[in-house]
């Protein structure tokens, strides 16, 4: 789980330095990682067919760093990667403008749903978290062409009707900010995600150890 991709503010461990997201994709590749979709995370999780050494990269908000700093290391080393975007701040200059969005999806990237207003769900009346939802999820499809099949939930924030919501919308899967290495156990409705703060290309690996042999 990322969000900001950039050195402007090094006192905000929300933002990883291009240099070391960088240094972080160049190790992924190096170590032979299958970047997946969220459909393949959720095909992987339902068939027991896992790659070797799968990792969703994911992004959270959907700012303008995403494309100037992320987009160009995931193209150069191969990886894909999924960008949760608020959609009422698209094409507002602080976060990524639909024709961003569009070149990413058509390079490979996933453009997904992180709502429409960034409000925390499980604090607003069940009338205003569908909008929030739905709203977010019609940009998707009307304006960038995404299936808008998959959900991150603002500030990790939901509740059981949250999810009944989701399914509703027809929503796949959504993604929490619960720390912890996916697992279907969890249920496709609240996904555990590692937050990946500034840090050393040792302790980046660190959180791999396991997987590797």
């Amino acid at each position: 789980m990322y969000h900001s991709i950039s050195d402007e503010d090094p006192n905000n461990d929300l933002l990883v330095p291009p240099a070391m997201f960088e240094e972080q994709m160049a190790w992924l590749e190096e170590n032979n990682f299958t970047a997946m979709s969220m459909d393949e995370v959720l095909e992987a999780m339902e068939t027991g067919k896992v790659p070797k050494r799968p990792i969703a990269i994911t992004f959270d908000d959907g700012y303008s760093d995403n494309y100037i700093s992320a987009f160009p290391s995931l193209k150069n080393h191969g990886l894909k990667a999924t960008f949760f975007v608020i959609t009422d701040g698209v094409d507002d200059g602080y976060y990524m403008s639909s024709d961003m969005l569009k070149e990413m999806q058509e390079a490979g990237m996933s453009i997904e749903n992180h709502t429409a207003n960034h409000l925390e769900l499980d604090k607003l009346s069940r009338e205003d978290a569908y909008d929030s939802i739905k709203r977010g999820q019609d940009f998707l499809r009307n304006v960038i062409g995404s299936d808008g099949n998959y959900l991150c939930y603002p500030v990790g924030k939901y509740s059981n009707e949250t999810i009944e919501i989701a399914k509703e919308l027809g929503i796949k899967a959504a993604t929490t900010t619960q720390g912890g290495i996916s697992s279907i156990s969890d249920g496709v409705y609240q996904l555990k995600r590692v937050r990946i703060s500034p840090m050393s290309i040792d302790g980046f690996a660190a959180i791999f150890s396991e997987y590797i042999y």
